[in-house]
């Protein structure tokens, strides 16, 4: 992860209509990302989604030269990049069971 997609993870956890979760499992999981996630640094600006905020996804997963992106946000995640790939949580969990994706 980058500084900048942890802080838009912990900005997620904010919105309104995400304030039913309990704040005790959303502070565990933040712990959880702290301390497991492979850190890694930005090389740039990129310019890939028009959701600005979503750039910094792309950026993260160049740096971390990740396989995937694991995201149900079809809209804002529509171009592969590079390696890296864009797929669904039900993708993942195919290809983890030894499908294709």
């Amino acid at each position: 992860l980058t500084t900048a997609v942890l802080e838009e993870y912990y900005r997620v956890f904010e919105y309104e209509h995400l304030q039913h979760f309990d704040k005790r499992r959303i502070a565990r999981l933040r712990g959880l990302l702290e301390d497991i996630a492979v850190k890694v640094k930005s090389r740039g600006r990129l310019r890939i989604s028009s959701h600005e905020d979503d750039n910094r996804i792309y950026e993260c997963a160049v740096a971390a030269k990740a396989d995937y992106i694991v995201t149900e946000n079809a809209k804002h995640f529509r171009t592969p990049y590079k390696i890296t790939k864009i797929i669904t949580a039900r993708q993942l969990l195919k290809l983890l069971e030894g499908g294709q994706t």
